[in-house]
């Protein structure tokens, strides 16, 4: 029951990260000289731990906006590799094709 449960995870994430990769287009604003990212896009940095800890170290406080890739990070932390198993887009490719091919 888990895997069927873990399997429906993955597929519904997956479905997501390539709804929010076919969304990644930006404006670029000529008169200000800047990208301005859609709002799947923002989100989805929102949510890297790496954002959030290069982010913060840099403004040397947390920033409010990152703040998220901090409780990813932490919960990575105490579950292990949970996000990497149910969530992660490159974990459910590799599962897939591991049936395929071995």
């Amino acid at each position: 029951m888990l895997r069927v449960l873990r399997r429906i995870c993955q597929a519904a994430l997956f479905v997501l990260f390539l709804f929010l990769l076919l969304e990644t287009r930006g404006v670029y604003n000529a008169d200000t000289d800047e990208f301005l990212a859609p709002g799947p896009v923002s989100a989805t940095v929102k949510l890297s731990p790496l954002v959030a800890v290069a982010g913060s170290m840099t403004a040397r406080r947390v920033v409010p906006s990152v703040a998220f890739g901090l409780v990813v990070l932490a919960l990575t932390v105490l579950v292990g590799r949970a996000f990497c198993g149910w969530a992660c887009p490159l974990g459910s490719l590799i599962d897939f094709w591991d049936r395929f091919v071995i």
